[in-house]
């Protein structure tokens, strides 16, 4: 079954008349898709994208498809610091901005009347971040501009 993402990307594919293979296109886990990317790793293509589950999980197999001459491309989640490893494109949403931008919005809606407050729950699960890392810096501008907004520092569940 696709999700959302995965018929999206079978999509663009068919209008630039190319084909897509998905690896573990639910990547419940950083030890499976190690193994769908060892396995992506055993074969020829002429390019391939990658969303890391974690930094630094799938240094080696994507290291050995570079080292063949496949071109990389890093999505959304480094696969390994960008000094590390020499990936053809990384391409990442700017989540700092989208979250501002949406804060903003919302509180432009509604008047700034309600309270709120940010929960980044699992982020740092994905992003490789860690518990604990700071509140992003336009959370903290939507914080001082509506004071109605509390922030709430990750808890790691």
């Amino acid at each position: 079954m696709r999700t959302g993402q995965g018929r999206g990307g079978e999509y663009w594919g068919k209008l630039f008349n190319v084909d897509v293979t998905w690896f573990d296109g639910e990547a419940a886990s950083a030890t499976r898709q190690r193994g769908a990317i060892d396995n992506m790793a055993s074969q020829r293509w002429d390019f391939v994208a990658i969303q890391a589950f974690g930094i630094g999980t799938l240094t080696a197999p994507v290291r050995k498809m570079i080292d063949a001459g496949i071109p990389v491309i890093d999505m959304d989640t480094l696969i390994a610091p960008l000094e590390q490893i020499n990936v053809h494109s990384f391409l990442a949403p700017d989540n700092e901005f989208m979250g501002a931008s949406v804060t903003e919005a919302l509180m432009q809606a509604i008047g700034g009347e309600a309270h709120g407050h940010h929960d980044p729950g699992r982020a740092w699960a994905h992003g490789g971040a860690g518990p604990g890392a700071r509140v992003s810096s336009p959370w903290s501008s939507a914080t001082r501009r509506w004071r109605c907004l509390t922030p709430r520092r990750a808890t790691g569940t």
